[in-house]
């Protein structure tokens, strides 16, 4: 099929692009297509090979197979990627944790081959039952100029030694598209206009500027997940990835907006696309 390799090629193009920016590490799952065999074909054939950060499976019930069924799902992932471990090894949210005990997390710790093990969160509310667990080190969640929820979880995260890895910049790449639903096309022309607003009062060279120097503020983030569709995208947004950070009054008159947007906004998953 001619279009599936054209993807394929787009796709080893990133990676190849991506190395030679010196990016090391890339996030995947194996829910996401055929992405972990792609990543495990290009570290086997070049030498600049990628740290991969992925996700177990979603196992929906837990019974006598549970620990074997999480056990192919890494195993499977360790085949595809061509490695002999993972670096963060991440649940796919909190509901797939909702019935595992900590010794239970000891366990697949222990037979995961993982450097540490993590959780994708979507719901501040999530980590009240999480931060304390010893097992857990890396907390995935999403965060932008639209969504500063979990920013007030920053400080107890860090203190509890958590790895805080964020997501979700763009909106999934959607903030400035047109798939926005009739139910929230009120909030978009406004969104969209307090953008260029920011953009142009805080001389920041275009909107890209603007969000990842909002995120540059935030010190105590250890890392950030953004997703690429081709060669150019990637070149563009990683010029922009040391953006000079806005500094504290600019960081609160954006939050002043945009806190005031409702969740049904920001949070992708409720738009059904």
């Amino acid at each position: 099929n001619k279009k599936k390799i054209e993807r394929f090629e787009n796709r080893k193009q990133i990676l190849y692009c991506a190395t030679k920016l010196g990016i090391k590490k890339i996030d995947t799952a194996r829910k996401y297509k055929n992405s972990e065999k792609i990543i495990g074909s290009y570290n086997k054939l070049n030498k600049q090979k990628f740290e991969v950060d992925t996700k177990i499976a979603s196992i929906k019930t837990y019974n006598k197979h549970f620990f074997n069924n999480i056990k192919n799902s890494i195993n499977l992932s360790l085949k595809f990627l061509g490695k002999k471990n993972i670096n963060y090894l991440y649940f796919h949210n909190y509901q797939n944790l909702k019935s595992i005990s900590k010794k239970d997390l000891k366990f697949i710790k222990n037979i995961s081959y993982c450097r540490n093990l993590g959780v994708s969160i979507y719901n501040p509310g999530e980590l009240d039952n999480l931060i304390q667990n010893k097992y857990l080190k890396v907390f995935q969640i999403p965060f932008s100029i639209l969504d500063s929820r979990f920013k007030k979880y920053f400080n107890i995260l860090k203190k509890n030694n958590k790895k805080i890895i964020i997501r979700s910049i763009f909106m999934q790449g959607l903030i400035f598209s047109n798939k926005w639903p009739a139910k929230i096309q009120a909030f978009r022309k406004k969104i969209l206009n307090k953008i260029n607003f920011f953009t142009d009062k805080f001389k920041r060279i275009n909107s890209l500027d603007l969000f990842l120097s909002y995120v540059n503020y935030h010190k105590k983030i250890d890392g950030l997940i953004i997703g690429i569709d081709n060669k150019s995208q990637l070149f563009q947004i990683f010029s922009f990835l040391d953006s000079k950070p806005l500094n504290s009054m600019q960081v609160k008159e954006i939050d002043k907006f945009f806190n005031k947007i409702p969740r049904i906004v920001y949070d992708v998953r409720g738009w059904n696309l």
